[in-house]
């Protein structure tokens, strides 16, 4: 949801995040994540405190982000969701 309103992720890499987000080809992406540790982590959002106004190209990136977790907003899942409810009460 916040990524849909706008904001910029700062994930681990780690899970299933960059897998989700379709992000495990492209490098340009990779200031969104960290490698799990406090350390870097700390690095990470000191460093992007002071980009985030300055980077003209970040909300490209940003805007990249969003296409890619549509997928999972309501409008996108409803329909599906109602179909497979409708699948199982036919079946009782």
């Amino acid at each position: 949801e916040a990524i849909a309103a706008g904001a910029s992720p700062l994930l681990p890499e780690r899970l299933s995040y960059p897998k989700i987000l379709r992000l495990t080809d492209d490098k340009t992406m990779q200031e969104f994540f960290y490698d799990g540790t406090a350390h870097q982590l700390a690095d990470k959002l000191t460093a992007l405190s002071g980009q985030i106004s300055k980077d003209p190209s970040r909300e490209e990136r940003t805007d990249k982000l969003k296409s890619c977790i549509e997928r999972f907003l309501w409008p996108d899942l409803v329909g599906g969701m109602d179909d497979c409810l409708e699948a199982l009460l036919n079946r009782m």
